[in-house]
């Protein structure tokens, strides 16, 4: 597309709409990466900011919570989303304490934390031995 507006470079008006078609192309892959990049800080920032509440409500009253709205508004303002999929998909963040309630042999003293990015096998938990976020697909 560059070689033909340089190549209408007699046309100068025909140069122009072809110079002004690649500038509005490389601006809507600029914003389109920019969007994504903007989308995964938001939901690094928010899943980090559940984990550090969750962590805090267990060191400050001694035991995890048992679902996530017992964080706000001591923890947290309000429960984020996890992440954001396009304007009108949202994913929310997955929480049990005790991990499996109602069946005493798989109940965990380690709360589940994860949620959904989007594809219909990935997962992204928490290990609260660990303190750090992982993926499992």
């Amino acid at each position: 597309m560059v070689i033909r507006a340089l190549l209408a470079w007699r046309n100068r008006r025909l140069m122009l709409r072809r110079f002004a078609s690649i500038g509005i192309y490389f601006l809507a892959v600029v914003a389109t990466i920019s969007v994504f990049w903007l989308g995964d800080v938001r939901t690094k920032r928010n899943r980090q900011r559940v984990a550090n509440a969750v962590e805090a409500y267990k060191k400050q009253r001694s035991g995890y919570p048992a679902q996530l709205e017992q964080l706000v508004p001591d923890f947290l303002p309000a429960i984020p989303i996890a992440m954001r999929e396009g304007l009108f998909i949202a994913h929310p963040f997955y929480y049990a304490y005790p991990a499996v309630p109602g069946i005493p042999e798989l109940t965990n003293e380690i709360p589940d934390l994860h949620y959904g990015t989007g594809g219909p096998f990935v997962r992204i938990w928490y290990d609260f031995k660990t303190r750090q976020w992982y993926q499992m697909d």
